[in-house]
């Protein structure tokens, strides 16, 4: 079904109930939601290279990645639903800044926090695979 979108009044794709979600559109929804949770860990690990804000390069760097990443997670809502999209954003997020702060920062990994992240990935995933497209 083709609907115009409220706020930009360009012609929004929208799913229909019963509609397959293995379309395109949807696919790449989801794939510009998974590459703007990346761009999430690039900005909160980077914040740690500002040093407050106060290195130019790096925090150029972060303010750049932090508009990819809202960029994409906004395409994604236009036909992910706002909740499912907001929730698996911020998993990504702290999924992928977790990894990044055990293996280059040595954050120490016990097994309660292993399972912990293991719980997100899988909360992530139930998200995706019960998200009604809109």
């Amino acid at each position: 079904m083709l609907v115009l979108d409220r706020m930009s009044r360009s012609p929004t794709r929208r799913a229909v109930p019963g509609e397959d979600k293995t379309t395109p559109e949807v696919i790449l929804s989801w794939f510009f939601l998974v590459v703007a949770g990346l761009f999430e860990t690039v900005w909160a690990v980077g914040l740690a290279y500002t040093r407050g804000f106060t290195r130019i390069g790096p925090t150029l760097a972060v303010a750049a990645a932090m508009i990819a990443s809202m960029w994409l997670l906004a395409i994604a809502t236009r036909t992910i639903p706002i909740g499912t999209a907001y929730a698996a954003w911020v998993g990504i997020g702290v999924v992928g800044t977790a990894i990044v702060g055990i293996v280059h920062f040595g954050d120490p990994i016990t097994p309660l926090r292993a399972v912990c992240l293991i719980a997100l990935v899988a909360a992530i995933a139930g998200l995706e695979l019960t998200a009604r497209t809109h």
